[in-house]
């Protein structure tokens, strides 16, 4: 997304020629970056229905959050074990307002 967006700013500094380059040259960066992500989606997907399903659809039922930031919630807290509530896993993200306690 970002590449995508450079080029399209670049776009009114740039020659049509230049610009044309760079763009394709982006392109397939992008291409190459997408199918990536898709592998690493693939096999994060393949380790969490064999070791943590139930852990990341209760994690996943929260407006907004995803395939990764679940699993690197998951990855971060070894799967919640140390946290006994809701409020100290915010503090613990930085998201309480109040002090951890």
């Amino acid at each position: 997304m970002a590449l995508t967006t450079a080029s399209k700013e670049l776009k009114s500094f740039y020659d049509k020629e230049l610009h044309k380059h760079i763009d394709n040259d982006s392109q397939s960066h992008i291409q190459r970056m997408n199918i990536r992500i898709s592998k690493v989606d693939q096999k994060l997907k393949y380790v969490i229905d064999k070791d943590i399903k139930c852990l990341f659809g209760l994690i996943t039922s929260v407006k907004g959050v995803g395939l990764q930031i679940a699993a690197n919630s998951l990855m971060a807290t070894h799967g919640f074990p140390q946290f006994t509530n809701w409020r100290k896993f915010s503090c613990y993200c930085g998201l309480a307002p109040f002090e951890y306690s």
